[in-house]
This record gives C-alpha cells, structure tokens and sequence, in this order.
C-alpha cells in the first residue's frame, strides 16, 4: 500500500514538474516562420508533414520486431521538443507527455474501418471512448472513423482502413486549447496515401 501511494505521488510530481516547465497549456504563435519536415513510407503507402519550428516536434519511430504483435507495423510519434529534452533529462520511470502518432497496422482480415475499431478494441482503445463516434469522416479523400479516448489524457482518435493497412492516428492533449492539439489537426490534414513499394 505505501509503495503503490509513493509511486503515485512520484508520478504525481514528475506530471505537475512537466506542466509546469512547458508551453503546452496555450496556442503561442511566435514571428519565427514555420518549417516542416516530410516523411515518406512508400512500403506503407503513407506520407505525413511535421512542423519543426517554432515549437517544433521531433520525432520518434518503433519498427516491428520480434515482440511486437503480428499485425503491427510501425509507430511514429511526435513528440514537441521541449517535452522531449524534458523526458531526456528523466531519471525515474514516468509518462510520456502528450504526443501525436500514427500507429500502422496490418489489416489480416481486410476489415472495413469501423468494423476494425469495433473488432480490436486492444488498438483501437474503443472500450475508453468519451462521447460520440463519428464513423462519416474522410482522410486524404478515405473513410475513417473518429472519435476522442479519454485516459490520463484525452486523445482524438482518427482510424483509417486503406488497401493492405489499418492507420490509427492519434493526438493525447491535457487542453482543448493546446498547442499539440491543434496540430494534430494540422498533422491529419498533413497526411497523404501513396502508392505501395514494397
């Protein structure tokens, strides 16, 4: 009992550290211009832009390997700079901060969208679905289903079936008025369906 409630205020502790020293809490425009980077994943049929100043992101991918599930492909995820120096300089076990990511799955069974988010609720994290699901959205001119999971944080969820793959975007934001939250907007309307090269 007392090492669950020491972990719980440790947590507790590196959480409120992390808010406190970030920009996160509000959208600041700066004067500097924006740059961006691009990412092409051809053999994923994916492309995406990310912003990389001011308050740029960095970013992050996790490949498949040997404990990955079957149908997992690869993970990018977008962390903001600042968050990312932070979590460097983490010695203890804590969250992550919010990020946005795009999770890419193999679609085995040739799933339609909603019946992939209702059939993998293990992905799709559909079982801590906060409010209404919209399953009458397109991305990059594809169907998707959208809707917002709410855990430690709030996440707007975007889940795309194309040809041979499952793509669950997703952007975790403590406030609706967060940086990181308006650019997952920008990032979803940043990504792209390329033809395949395997």
């Amino acid at each position: 009992m007392k090492k669950t409630l020491v972990v719980g205020v440790v947590v507790a502790v590196v959480l409120l550290a992390w808010q406190r020293t970030h920009d996160d809490a509000t959208l600041v425009t700066d004067s500097e211009p924006e740059t961006y980077a691009a990412v092409s994943a051809p053999d994923l049929g994916l492309a995406f832009q990310y912003r990389t100043a001011p308050n740029g992101y960095v970013l992050h991918t996790l490949e498949k390997n040997e404990q990955t599930d079957p149908d997992f492909e690869r993970l990018y995820t977008l962390m903001l700079a600042t968050d990312y120096e932070f979590m460097q300089g983490q010695l203890d076990a804590s969250e992550w901060p919010p990020s946005i990511g795009i999770t890419v799955y193999k679609n085995s069974n040739h799933e339609t969208t909603s019946t992939w988010v209702d059939a993998h609720p293990e992905f799709s994290n559909s079982q801590l679905i906060a409010g209404a699901v919209n399953r009458d959205v397109t991305v990059a001119g594809v169907h998707a289903v959208r809707y917002t999971v709410d855990g430690l944080y709030l996440v707007d969820t975007i889940v795309v079936a194309n040809g041979e793959f499952i793509y669950v975007l997703t952007g975790a934001y403590l406030e609706f008025d967060s940086i990181i939250h308006h650019d997952f907007e920008v990032f979803a309307e940043s990504l792209q369906f390329v033809p395949l090269n395997s």
